[in-house]
């Protein structure tokens, strides 16, 4: 089928094109989550955007990122998303799950205090019931897709996602993490949840096998520069509070992220320095925080990261150009791809001023 965006359809904005993913798996979630216990069901909610610690409505603000892309790759015509296929909006709604599981079990092994501008679930829950409503949202998800083809695909993402948190975790007590190690890493944990939601979408509409192998190359490349500008958001940006998480963290934590390992591995006399400030064992002062940033900067670590975005970006083009040759057909995808794959400026996710910023990777990571 031709999918028809772009001039001919009227480019949809960022902003858009995520409330229209909103629209689709926000009530079909919460619908899934209604026979859960109360209280798991709370906590659920609570993570999601839906409600406050009182149960007061509010508005649901993730990004809603891997919902798009499905929701897209499924489109023929000009329709809206809403009126995407029933098995993309299935596949939608247990991505969002999926990820939303992965989201309460990374803050708890992380421990980040903040998700989504307030409170991490498990500061408020407990650490405990938080991992378990997790396992709830997977097992919700299988239900949700349950008769559909699109199970494989979904059982292949969590596993592989499951296990690069797994390589992420362990890379923390590690001295020998490479370049290689890390890219591995990121397109397991966020390359991988992009690949099937692109899958997922097309696979909806009945795409061939071998134009799927496309749209996996669109969602993977997506997704590791998701997580590459994620990392740098939590070194250079200094609005990175504003996604509800303190600011450099990473940092604090010894994680190594693409810049740092970038750095770390240069053979240069900052890099060395580098190592031997993460090698210490003491928590790092505001000083000491500032010493790394410029010493990431001076080993090559930014430069690194802007190099990764620009070549997966072009590789993205070119799965693109091979799937709709005209350009007015891809419109709505390549907003998505110049939002996350352009060269890192701020935190500001397209159309929040940069006051107000939003960490574009915050539900992904």
């Amino acid at each position: 089928m031709t999918m028809v965006h772009g001039a001919a359809a009227g480019m949809r904005s960022a902003q858009e094109l995520i409330a229209g993913a909103r629209e689709v798996v926000v009530p079909r979630y919460q619908a899934a989550v209604e026979d859960v216990p109360s209280e798991v069901r709370r906590l659920i909610g609570y993570h999601a955007g839906w409600w406050d610690l009182e149960g007061r409505p509010t508005r649901p603000n993730g990004r809603f990122l891997p919902s798009v892309m499905a929701l897209l790759c499924a489109q023929s015509g000009a329709g809206r998303l809403e009126e995407g296929p029933e098995g993309a909006k299935r596949g939608a709604v247990a991505l969002s799950m999926m990820l939303d599981a992965v989201l309460l079990h990374d803050d708890v092994t992380d421990r980040d205090t903040g998700r989504r501008g307030r409170p991490a679930a498990w500061t408020q829950f407990g650490s405990g019931p938080a991992l378990y409503a997790g396992c709830v949202l997977y097992c919700t998800a299988v239900a949700e897709l349950a008769g559909s083809p699109l199970l494989a695909e979904y059982n292949r993402a969590v596993r592989l996602m499951n296990e690069g948190q797994f390589m992420d975790t362990a890379a923390e007590e590690r001295r020998d993490v490479t370049l290689d190690d890390y890219l591995d890493g990121a397109r397991m944990r966020t390359g991988e949840a992009l690949g099937t939601a692109c899958v997922m979408g097309a696979s909806a509409i009945g795409e061939p096998e071998e134009r799927l192998a496309l749209y996996r190359t669109v969602g993977v490349n997506l997704g590791v520069c998701y997580q590459i500008r994620n990392d740098m958001i939590g070194i250079w940006s200094h609005e990175a509070e504003a996604s509800g998480k303190a600011g450099r963290t990473d940092l604090s934590g010894r994680k190594r992220s693409g810049p740092v390992v970038a750095a770390l591995t240069s053979g240069t006399d900052a890099g060395a320095r580098l190592r031997d400030l993460y090698l210490r064992p003491e928590a790092f002062t505001s000083e000491e925080t500032a010493l790394a940033v410029r010493l990431i900067e001076e080993a090559g670590g930014r430069d690194w990261a802007q190099t990764q975005l620009r070549r997966r970006a072009e590789e993205v083009d070119v799965a693109l150009t091979r799937l709709r040759p005209a350009a007015e057909d891809s419109g709505d995808l390549r907003t998505v791809v110049s939002a996350v794959a352009s060269p890192f400026t701020s935190s500001a996710w397209p159309g929040h001023p940069t006051e107000h910023a939003v960490d574009p990777a915050d539900d992904l990571r």
